[in-house]
């Protein structure tokens, strides 16, 4: 008995193409003759694309030709490629603005050319020109907004109120609780004049809150009160603001004090003046201007006031720095080298300086 023959699987999706060779029918003329036109007219076909973009094409570019900065003398077969560059553009779609630029140089295609062919298949010819490749792209016109966008929306709430729902849905019984308190204690703000409405009355019990916190705070001092009240409590002299000479604005009898002038002695400096003898003192800015204001005596007093408080100055600092520093003037205790320049001195100067 002979064994049965095997039946070939039928492809059940079709995918697999049959390995056979169609035979395709070739035109008459087995040459095809190419052609380059050269382009002596200024405007050359364009070759665009669109990417990312579905351009209507019922729409119509106006085009722009510029000078290239870089044309050369000699275009050849290129004609006006070469020489112009052409700017394409459409504002006739009611929100978007068409543009297409050719590419730039340096860019990745600025040296490949693109050529438009039309074949005869009667003669077997092929005719090519060079066009221009171009992108279009599309570009969101500005608009302006409708009035009713800015318009103030009734269900309008603001990121407290927002929070106050989330809370009131999801939050715990001790912040519901909080909320409710806030909600029950707020006081409604009442309308401005430039939101076109009249003013929102107010309740009775909000408008005895506001009385109570109008005769509470009527007595408070204002910010330029408390200003003053904070300078007046600051160790430092006060300044005459209505003063119209700078010598007015910090006076002597302010800095110093009436009582405090009549007590200063100074009848041994005058003496010693009138005898022409120098005056020592552990201040050397003192001592320079003591002969300069002889004549007055109120500066007199001054300086021996200016004395007084540097040599309270000195005193306050620690011993060691008048040992670290023999030429410092203002110690309480003259440095050995002052004591050395006070030997030659006579005996109403150092009775002076004692």
């Amino acid at each position: 008995m002979s064994e049965p023959t095997k039946k070939r699987k039928r492809n059940a999706d079709g995918s697999k193409k049959s390995s056979k060779k169609v035979a395709v029918e070739t035109p008459g003329a087995s040459e095809v003759t190419v052609t380059v036109v050269q382009n002596t007219d200024d405007w050359a076909p364009i070759v665009a694309a669109t990417p990312g973009l579905a351009f209507d094409k019922s729409l119509s570019l106006k085009p722009y030709t510029k000078r290239r900065g870089n044309a050369p003398q000699r275009p050849g077969q290129s004609g006006s490629i070469a020489t112009d560059e052409l700017l394409i553009e459409s504002s006739e779609h009611p929100a978007i603005d068409y543009v297409g630029r050719e590419e730039e140089a340096g860019g990745t295609d600025s040296l490949l050319k693109h050529y438009i062919g039309v074949y005869d298949p009667a003669t077997g010819g092929l005719q090519v020109i060079e066009s221009r490749k171009m992108t279009v792209r599309g570009i969101v016109r500005a608009q302006n907004a409708a009035p009713e966008a800015f318009a103030e929306k009734g269900d309008y709430k603001n990121m407290r109120e927002l929070r106050n729902d989330l809370g009131q849905t999801f939050g715990t019984k001790k912040s519901k609780k909080a909320i409710a308190s806030l909600t029950e204690n707020a006081i409604s703000k009442p309308r401005t004049a430039a939101e076109h409405t009249e003013p929102v009355k107010h309740d009775a019990v909000t408008a005895a809150m506001l009385r109570n916190m109008a005769e509470v705070t009527s007595g408070m001092a204002t910010t330029e009160e408390l200003q003053t009240v904070v300078d007046e409590s600051k160790p430092r002299p006060r300044a005459n603001l209505d003063a119209e000479s700078p010598k007015d604005v910090y006076t002597i009898d302010y800095l110093v004090g009436t009582e405090t002038m009549k007590v200063i002695p100074v009848k041994e400096w005058q003496d010693a003046v009138k005898a022409k003898e120098q005056i020592i003192t552990s201040s050397k800015f003192v001592s320079d201007r003591i002969q300069l204001a002889s004549s007055s005596v109120q500066k007199l007093k001054v300086l021996r006031y200016l004395l007084a408080i540097l040599e309270f100055y000195g005193a306050t600092t620690p011993a060691a720095a008048c040992a670290r520093s023999p030429k410092r003037m203002s110690c309480a205790r003259p440095c050995p080298a002052s004591r050395r320049r006070w030997r030659g001195t006579s005996s109403a100067s150092s009775r002076i300086t004692a």
